[in-house]
């Protein structure tokens, strides 16, 4: 048999800052879960954006709008045509709730 050093004998281990790190680790685990869950959950809408069309929806809370100073345009004149309706919205033409066309200054008759 091989020579081994004798060692003294220690007093055994408190589980205590075991079980204080094994909580911190749980937390950390958590919260780095839910960061890892936000990541995926946006990283698809942004994939899949054109199929949920995400592009052709817009924001309607006041709040939300304010927080980044973004203003509703100023409406402009508006026609009915029949069953239609032509309304120039900032330099935007909507037929009845349909964006048709951008860049436009004036609108003269429908």
């Amino acid at each position: 048999m091989p020579n081994r050093p004798v060692r003294a004998n220690r007093p055994p281990r408190s589980p205590r800052p075991y079980r204080r790190l094994r909580r911190l680790h749980r937390w950390f685990g958590v919260g780095a879960a839910l960061f890892l869950l936000v990541l995926a959950v946006t990283g698809f809408l942004l994939n899949h954006a054109d199929g949920l069309a995400l592009d052709s929806r817009h924001v309607g809370q006041r709040w939300l709008l304010d927080w980044y100073g973004i203003r509703s345009p100023a409406l402009g004149p508006s026609f009915e045509a029949g069953e239609r309706r032509a309304t120039l919205a900032g330099q935007r033409l909507y037929l009845d709730s349909t964006a048709a066309a951008d860049g436009l200054t004036g609108l003269a008759g429908a």
